[in-house]
């Protein structure tokens, strides 16, 4: 049982770096050293399962950084208070948000903060309609000119609704789903997986590429799913004592998996 947990927990961190998750990276690391060309709000959006959590999961270690998930109810009250106890400053529960916000601007600046990354930013668009725009516009404007401050915003595409007052002071990087259309493509998509069989745990090579067509179609480009289909066969074929993946164990990797029932199941079962 041991064994198995420790398999489950080795699997469950590998990280792919393919090109687009490299290019969110890039420009995280080049806003926090130098601004985007004076631009000082970073936008990573794209729809769900392209892997923009697992770039803020990874830009999150850095220090001098502060990370949050953006939480519901998504107003400024909750975000700095949330702030001051990350960075112990303590204020009396019943100070104004005007007197919360002078001490964060305070912290910020006396703790050399320069980057700030917010995941999960559409929940700024659910709460607009009880939280006034202009309150988030003020909140983010504050900080920016009273401090060094950066910002990475990542989350759906309709956080950019409600942050279109900051179009020229925002660079915006739209986290696409990988293709499979032209030879480029598919060299990029059979890099990936050679990528992601040689952090396996295996003893044996699985030659994922073989499978390149049948995973990009039941995941359709989108790293979470691709992630785990692979890693979800590699445990079977541990747990079964096989050396490397076949495609039986994708077969049971997809068959299991609520994500996939939807698609039909191109893999077959080896006899």
């Amino acid at each position: 049982m041991n064994n198995i947990c420790n398999d489950v927990l080795r699997f469950k961190d590998i990280l792919i770096k393919h090109k687009a998750f490299a290019k969110a990276i890039d420009l995280v690391d080049y806003l926090h050293e130098s601004n985007l060309n004076g631009k000082r709000l970073l936008m990573i959006t794209g729809e769900s399962g392209v892997g923009k959590t697992t770039v803020f999961t990874s830009v999150s270690k850095n220090v001098k950084r502060y990370s949050k998930t953006v939480p519901l109810p998504a107003s400024v009250v909750h975000l700095t208070d949330y702030f001051l106890e990350e960075m112990d400053l303590w204020i009396h529960d019943h100070a104004s948000i005007a007197d919360k916000m002078k001490l964060f601007i305070i912290g910020l600046n006396e703790q050399g903060v320069r980057l700030i990354v917010l995941d999960e930013s559409q929940h700024f668009a659910k709460y607009a309609k009880y939280e006034s725009v202009f309150k988030y516009t003020d909140w983010f404007n504050q900080i920016l000119a009273e401090t060094n401050v950066c910002f990475v915003l990542i989350g759906l595409n309709s956080s950019l609704d409600v942050f279109r007052k900051f179009k020229d002071s925002m660079c915006v990087y739209d986290f696409a789903p990988l293709k499979y259309e032209t030879q480029e493509d598919v060299a990029e998509f059979q890099e990936l997986l050679c990528e992601l069989e040689s952090q396996l745990p295996l003893n044996k090579p699985s030659n994922l590429s073989i499978f390149s067509s049948e995973i990009f179609t039941v995941s359709q480009g989108k790293m979470d799913l691709i992630t785990s289909l692979v890693i979800d066969a590699a445990l079977i074929a541990k747990s079964t004592g096989n050396a490397y993946i076949t495609s039986t164990h994708l077969f049971y990797s997809q068959t299991n998996n609520s994500l996939f029932r939807h698609i039909n199941n191109p893999f077959r079962i080896l006899t």
